[in-house]
C-alpha cells in the first residue's frame, strides 16, 4: 500500500469514526473501479478528497510557493522583495522538510 493510500486510509477510518460519512450520496453501494489500474482503496480515497477539495499537504504546499514565486515576481520595492523571498524560504523549507518525513529521513 503507497503512502498516499496509508494517509487516505487513516482519514476515512478517522471520519467514518466521527460519523461524517453517514447520508453520503452512494453510502451501501459498490465502489465502480476506474480502467487506470488503480488500487480501488486509492481510487476512492482520490475521488472522495477531489469531492471534498481537499489535498494532500505537499500539493497545499506547492500552490502555496508557486503563489509566492509570482508575488516574488511582482514586487517592486526591496522591502516588499524580501518579505516574498522570506516567505518563500520558509514554505520551501517545509515543503522539504515534510518531503525527508515522508522519506524517513532523519538527521
Amino acid at each position: 500500500m503507497s503512502w498516499l493510500a496509508r494517509i487516505a486510509e487513516r482519514l476515512i477510518d478517522a471520519s467514518r469514526d466521527a460519523g461524517d460519512l453517514e447520508g453520503l450520496e452512494g453510502e451501501g453501494k459498490p465502489i465502480a473501479v476506474a480502467e487506470g489500474g488503480l488500487d480501488p482503496l486509492e481510487e476512492a480515497g482520490f475521488r472522495i478528497m477531489k469531492t471534498e477539495g481537499v489535498v494532500p499537504p505537499e500539493v497545499a504546499l506547492m500552490q502555496r510557493a508557486a503563489s509566492e514565486r509570482a508575488a516574488l515576481a511582482a514586487a517592486e520595492t526591496e522591502p516588499e522583495r524580501r518579505a516574498a523571498m522570506a516567505a518563500l524560504g520558509q514554505t520551501q523549507m517545509r515543503l522539504a522538510m515534510l518531503s525527508e518525513r515522508r522519506r524517513g529521513l532523519r538527521y
